[in-house]
């Protein structure tokens, strides 16, 4: 509700419009706070926006999924990669993932994975990232920009990585294109 105006509305706004729409429900005081944590994430414009408090508050909530392998991890730290590409059928397939509840102004978890002490591996959170936006794109249709935000140089250079993992993909294969932002680290 307060992502989905084109001018971004206060918390106070959003909690008139809910109680109009749902004037039975307690507005709570930890509602509250979500709701400011939640717009102060919506127009960060970077990770420093947020107070070390508000970063906290975020390892207590639960928030979908977006795995990363850990060659990746230092270009979303640093921010040159702001844009990862992924299968459709990864929707239904990558169990690492949660890319079915991930939508435009989402708040996701990014995750990798990473030894555990007993030799196994496990995903761990790293990273916040918001999501600005999300499309569906042929490899071939990317331009030179987009591919450098996804942190590569080139259309074979992301078809011989994708091809790791899932041999039959093409220049002409539908991906779908999730745009972030680092919002803080874990």
């Amino acid at each position: 509700m307060i992502a989905s105006d084109p001018k971004v509305q206060s918390v106070q706004d959003a909690v008139d419009r809910i109680r109009i729409v749902r004037p039975w429900i307690e507005i709570n005081p930890h509602f509250m706070r979500d709701l400011h944590l939640f717009r102060a994430i919506l127009v960060s414009a970077d990770a420093a926006s947020l107070s070390k408090e508000q970063q906290l508050a975020l390892n207590y909530r639960s928030f979908p999924r977006l795995d990363f392998g850990a060659n990746l991890v230092n270009g979303i730290l640093q921010g040159t990669k702001t844009i990862t590409m992924r299968l459709l059928s990864d929707v239904e397939d990558d169990h690492n993932s949660d890319l079915g509840s991930i939508f435009p102004y989402s708040l996701v978890a990014a995750t990798s994975n990473s030894a555990s002490l007993d030799g196994e591996l496990e995903s761990a959170r790293f990273a916040y990232l918001r999501i600005d936006q999300c499309d569906t794109k042929e490899l071939e249709a990317i331009d030179p920009t987009t591919l450098r935000k996804s942190g590569f140089e080139s259309t074979n250079d992301v078809l011989s990585v994708l091809q790791q993992f899932y041999p039959t993909v093409t220049t002409t294969t539908p991906l779908i294109m999730f745009h972030f932002q680092l919002i803080c680290v874990c």
